[in-house]
């Protein structure tokens, strides 16, 4: 499942627009804050949060459809915070 997990998450941030996923990948797997990130980018750091903001609930979103594809049949959703998951 894990495996299932990450490939999701990686074709989910490929799918991205070049400079949607420029700004996850800079924040996420370099490390570098907002404030770094709008310094790269030559953009405020208010279009940077906002655009952070927007991608993680898109990824978000992506990946619940993704993980409830992978679910058991015989598994019920729980509805949490008006989002459906397993457990």
């Amino acid at each position: 499942m894990e495996t299932d997990v990450r490939t999701a998450l990686k074709t989910a941030v490929m799918r991205l627009d070049p400079d949607d996923r420029v700004a996850v990948l800079l924040h996420y797997a370099d490390g570098l804050t907002i404030p770094e990130i709008a310094a790269v980018l030559e953009v405020p750091v208010a279009d940077v949060s906002g655009r952070l903001e927007r991608l993680r609930w898109r990824l978000g979103h992506v990946m619940h459809d993704a993980l409830a594809a992978t679910r058991p049949k015989d598994v019920k959703p729980v509805e949490r915070r008006g989002i459906a998951v397993s457990g």
